[in-house]
């Protein structure tokens, strides 16, 4: 699924459907906490939508620039400031704001559910009559795991317990039944569900997008070639995998890794990270200056949903080097950036040096990124995924 061209819309119905999103965490206007919020603002600002769909945001605060006339807190803005202030606040939200959001539900109407509820909150929705829209952020578990016993595997490190594993799936089967529907946003999140158990026929395919209004990123004058990594700095997003690569490539430039990297990746890398060439830089709101000052984007993961900062790669205009989990969709092989086997520690320093000594190459591959792009904003994406939704509830029996 390479393009997102919605069908004729069908007919307005009698009354919009009632749809909550329920995301159970602060929203906020970057990363996965901004989604829903992303989704729902598109749905207000197309008209076709609003007569389809009646949205509720179900959330556990949001910063000022966030708060919608449709959303729904745990309890008040000053109040849910207060309790994440300690260890346990932002879970006990996290239920507090799940309750009132079943309380809510009724026969028939929509929830669209992100990672977060468990597996009881999960039936207790069902058994109000609502019908389930999962909108994962990942591969099901079955697969995420098998992605990251290899990316534990590659990086020669040992991989988390195989009692955390079948524990995660045991919960995951119970999150998601076979009659709940899904949007799915690459085609390995496709694959991993139809392999988990969910019916094709119940999933809408899709993407995510950026948002030309947050982000406007300013091309600046390149002082020197620039490799951007940007995310947690962990091994399923091929972390160590890339530092190696880095050090054998001798490229006369920088990698600069922006994001938390984390304590395992940390220790095991110690000395890559010290590397002359290599910056470490904290997360920044401020992704905008960081895509401007870039040359390529970088991402080898193992596994991956629809990464977000692939999307804003695109906006930017730069070409990418990541693997097939990174790209999913959106980023072609050859067109926009170049496809690499995270494991393949060989292809990936030569890809490296590739992009870094071919500058025309560089440049036609971000131009085509750049009018890419434009097909990817989250009001086309709206558009898409809940035209393609009420087709679907339109053909399915009532839940």
């Amino acid at each position: 699924m390479a393009e997102l061209s919605p069908a004729p819309t069908l007919p307005a119905p009698a009354s919009p459907r009632r749809l909550h999103t329920i995301y159970p965490f602060p929203c906020a206007s970057y990363g996965i906490a901004s989604l829903a919020l992303e989704l729902s603002d598109a749905i207000e600002r197309n008209p076709s939508l609003q007569q389809r769909f009646e949205v509720t945001q179900w959330i556990t605060d949001a910063a000022p620039d966030c708060r919608r006339s449709n959303q729904r807190t745990a309890m008040s803005h000053a109040l849910a400031r207060f309790a994440l202030r300690f260890r346990r606040g932002e879970r006990l939200l996290g239920r507090r704001v799940v309750r009132k959001m079943i309380k809510a539900c009724r026969p028939g109407d929509l929830a669209l559910v992100y990672p977060g509820l468990t597996p009881d909150e999960s039936d207790a929705l069902r058994a109000t009559g609502a019908r389930l829209v999962h909108d994962p952020v990942n591969t099901a578990f079955p697969s995420y795991w098998q992605a990251m016993r290899a990316a534990y595997a590659a990086a020669g490190m040992a991989p988390p317990s195989e009692a955390l594993q079948q524990r995660t799936i045991d919960e995951e089967h119970r999150r998601i039944q076979p009659g709940d529907l899904a949007f799915v946003c690459s085609p390995q999140v496709m694959a991993s569900y139809v392999q988990f158990g969910l019916q094709r026929s119940h999933m809408v395919p899709t993407t995510n997008g950026w948002n030309p209004e947050r982000f406007r990123p300013v091309r600046q004058p390149r002082r020197q070639l620039t490799f951007l990594f940007v995310g947690s700095g962990c091994v399923r997003k091929g972390l160590p995998m890339l530092l190696r690569a880095w050090a054998r490539a001798g490229i006369d430039g920088r990698l600069r890794l922006v994001g938390d990297v984390d304590a395992e990746v940390a220790t095991h890398c110690s000395d890559l990270l010290r590397l002359p060439t290599v910056d470490v830089l904290p997360f920044t709101k401020d992704l905008a200056s960081v895509y401007a000052e870039a040359s390529v984007f970088v991402l080898p993961s193992f596994e991956e949903g629809s990464p977000l900062v692939s999307y804003l790669a695109l906006a930017a205009g730069l070409p990418s080097l990541l693997s097939p989990a990174a790209a999913g969709w959106v980023v072609r092989d050859g067109i926009e950036g170049d496809y690499v086997d995270p494991a393949d520690l060989e292809t990936l320093v030569t890809k490296l040096q590739r992009l870094a000594t071919d500058r025309q190459r560089r440049e036609t591959m971000g131009a085509a990124a750049a009018a890419r792009a434009q097909e990817y904003t989250w009001d086309q994406v709206a558009a898409a995924r809940f035209e393609a939704l009420d087709r679907l509830l339109t053909q399915l029996p009532t839940a």
